[in-house]
């Protein structure tokens, strides 16, 4: 029989934190923090208690493929992989926000967060169970048992002092860690900058360095 072609798998990509949700998918490499993933086979995707819906995202087994072409499953990602894809891409940079404030509201979680070299504070809102991807720790969420019930994906707990880690495209400033739409709301303030999936910024973020 002739060979079968690999499963298809969406390209790496961020969703924002503190807005981070990128529009829709670029023609080219979009950003990392919340991969469109491929389901395992044979496995039943988790579904959400609040839609009813399968939440494929970052359900475990799914697939996400980096920069170089290769692919790896969502929960095998690590922090080089992120810092490889920035380095082999003309077109993605790494951004990090550091976590200054977490206030739980029910089933929605408040994140406030601080960006880059200009230090400017966002604020972003998204479920409990949302998994970002925290450098040096891997996945990590508000509620590590909801993250395991909703999406089969073992995470950290998230903590203030969290560095999140996410791809953008260069054109953009650094926004935050990017979360899926249906688990990100945005809104207007005076004193901090909030983000939404429209938002895009004029400066470069600096390049990384590798230690």
């Amino acid at each position: 029989a002739p060979p079968q072609p690999p499963p298809s798998a969406y390209p790496l990509r961020p969703r924002a934190t503190s807005g981070f949700v990128p529009p829709a998918p670029a023609p080219h490499s979009p950003p990392v923090s919340a991969p469109a993933p491929v389901p395992p086979p044979r496995e039943e995707p988790p579904t959400s208690p609040e839609r009813g819906a399968p939440a494929p995202y970052f359900c475990r087994g799914a697939l996400i493929r980096l920069e170089d072409g290769s692919l790896r499953r969502v929960e095998e990602m690590r922090t080089e992989d992120f810092v490889m894809s920035a380095d082999r891409s003309g077109d993605l940079a790494l951004t990090q926000c550091t976590l200054l404030r977490l206030d739980e509201r029910g089933d929605r979680l408040a994140l406030t967060l601080t960006y880059d070299r200009n230090r400017s504070q966002v604020e972003l809102e998204s479920t409990v169970e949302h998994p970002f991807f925290v450098y040096g720790r891997g996945w990590a969420s508000c509620k590590p048992e909801r993250t395991l019930a909703q999406y089969g994906l073992r995470v950290q707990r998230l903590q203030v002092g969290d560095v999140c880690v996410s791809l953008v495209p260069r054109r953009h400033a650094p926004a935050p860690p990017q979360t899926h739409p249906e688990n990100l709301s945005v809104k207007e303030d005076a004193r901090k900058r909030r983000w939404s999936a429209s938002d895009v910024c004029e400066e470069n973020p600096p390049p990384l360095k590798k230690r």
